[in-house]
């Protein structure tokens, strides 16, 4: 691909890539006037302002797999904290 300065792009829609924060650079550092974080996808790397950050992204939260059997027999000792919270959180919501 042949690109032109201005020329807008897209990733193609089956491009599915997994980003995460590999390194923070303070603001006042390198010039910067507000901090920059160091943005890893797959096998690239972006440097961005915390502002764009914060318009682009949001927090990954994986969706906790609630146990298939009843609540009642649930070993809750065997829970994780986000499992446990995310059972009590439907349970909650079932009783409203």
């Amino acid at each position: 691909m042949n690109l032109r300065y201005g020329q807008q792009i897209q990733l193609k829609s089956n491009v599915a890539l997994t980003f995460f924060c590999n390194g923070i650079i303070p603001r006042g550092e390198s010039g910067y006037n507000e901090t920059h974080y160091k943005i890893k996808f797959d096998s690239g790397m972006l440097v961005l302002s915390e502002s764009l950050v914060d318009s682009m992204f949001e927090d990954y939260s994986p969706k906790a797999e609630l146990p298939q059997v009843s609540a009642e027999k649930v070993d809750y000792k065997k829970l994780k904290k986000d499992e446990l919270i995310a059972l009590l959180e439907a349970r909650d919501g079932q009783r409203q």
